[in-house]
């Protein structure tokens, strides 16, 4: 038998589908919902994994919160000479904090206005140059703190360089603050805020922008970093917390060794201790147990309905492959391979779909359009975004349909077609 032009075996395969239109609407019509749904699913599954590969802005390995405790009145070892006047808890707090910062294990210590990451609080402030205002996350912090979570600078500083410049009154700005993408050209510019009194602040340093969840959106990160004033420590509704840094040489068995100085009590000050270390990762964990358990029932629930339009289409297609026999023997006997079969019934199935898939693109536009889609970038759909979950739904759908068919016309094509002719 002699190989046809594409264009011949093209017109008739499109023959066929006509001679067939009345059972093709169904199949149609399904391919059109299940191509709609399994874009809603991708769109998810989309969302999801851009939020998660998104640069968080710090790096929290080795990092851990220091937790400090007051001894009560009534505790074995409470010292009632020692004052609980406002300067000597400051006092008390920081030389704490200056001994954990010079242990042998600790690379970095800072105290921060609980703005440290996978806090659950946070303070805003308006921030304002020129005749323009905006609205910014601030983190109250010691020059150290770019040290502990290695912040970087959007023109390339260092931590180290950070830290440096994070005194007086130098602030620095992270994200799309006033709108603009780039901050750089207002750097060494005066800023009003209002934090020192009424004298201006100087922009000292743009950083990259500081998430303080995996699930939040660089888009909308904006952040004022300001220098840490020690009085804060005398705070009891809002009390500063202390992250620390542990060198990479010292990481295994940190912990054990640090427990062990706390039963020695030789991390205590009057009444004051430290009574337990926090890892970011276990922060980051508990603070994620619910977007995380809810992302893993995300991902059961497409895996489940993939497999469901997978067995659909492939029982779909065994039916329509089934009653085909004769003519699937008719083929083999005037001199068709079972490789042109195959292939026929696969491109037959292709141009089912790219005619419906086509009007599921206008349905899944709307969806997007009407924002019943999960929101990214401040939008619910955008070009790119919309071209990339269309090309891996009829990727997906390719492939589901290629095994739909190509299972049913392997047993198709093996079968005597003498023996089928026969039965007919």
């Amino acid at each position: 038998m002699k190989t046809k032009k594409p264009s011949r075996v093209f017109s008739y395969i499109l023959h066929q589908i006509y001679n067939e239109r009345r059972a093709n609407w169904a199949l149609l019509a399904e391919l059109l919902i299940v191509s709609c749904i399994v874009w809603y699913m991708v769109d998810s599954a989309y969302v999801i994994i851009k939020l998660r590969n998104e640069p968080k802005g710090f790096d929290q390995t080795n990092c851990y919160r220091v937790i400090f405790n007051r001894l009560d009145a009534d505790a074995v070892g409470y010292d009632p000479a020692h004052p609980d006047s406002a300067d000597i808890k400051i006092a008390d707090l920081l030389a704490l904090a200056d001994r954990i910062r010079h242990d042998e294990d600790i690379e970095a210590a800072a105290w921060s206005m609980r703005n440290d990451p996978y806090d659950g609080s946070s303070m805003t402030h308006g921030i304002k140059h020129d005749t323009l205002m905006n609205y910014v996350r601030m983190i109250i912090c010691e020059p150290d703190m770019f040290r502990v979570f290695r912040y970087k600078g959007v023109d390339g500083k260092t931590p180290e360089e950070l830290a440096a410049l994070l005194k007086d009154r130098n602030v620095m700005l992270g994200g799309e603050v006033f709108g603009m993408k780039d901050l750089t050209p207002l750097i060494g510019k005066e800023l009003e805020t209002h934090i020192f009194d009424t004298l201006p602040c100087r922009l000292a340093a743009v950083v990259e922008p500081i998430k303080r969840f995996s699930r939040e959106e660089v888009k909308f990160t904006r952040v004022l970093i300001i220098p840490f004033f020690n009085e804060a420590l005398s705070g009891d509704i809002m009390p500063p917390s202390l992250a620390i840094r542990v060198k990479d040489s010292h990481a295994k068995g940190f912990e054990e060794r640090f427990r062990q100085k706390l039963k020695g009590q030789k991390l205590r000050v009057g009444n004051y201790f430290v009574s337990d270390i926090l890892s970011y990762d276990t922060r980051q964990k508990d603070s994620e147990m619910k977007t995380n358990q809810q992302i893993r029932n995300n991902v059961v629930i497409i895996v489940f309905l993939l497999v469901n339009v997978f067995l659909g289409l492939l029982g779909t297609f065994w039916f329509r492959t089934q009653h085909r026999f004769s003519e699937i023997g008719l083929q083999k006997v005037i001199g068709a391979t079972n490789t042109d079969i195959t292939l026929r019934l696969l491109a037959e199935g292709v141009v089912l779909l790219t005619l419906a898939f086509l009007p599921s693109l206008l349905i899944d536009f709307g969806i997007g359009y009407h924002q019943l889609t999960d929101y990214y970038q401040g939008e619910t759909q955008g070009t790119g975004r919309f071209a990339v979950c269309a090309a891996i739904t009829y990727a997906l759908m390719l492939l589901i349909i290629g095994l739909g068919i190509w299972f049913p016309a392997l047993r198709a094509t093996k079968a005597n077609p003498v023996e089928v002719l026969r039965g007919e």
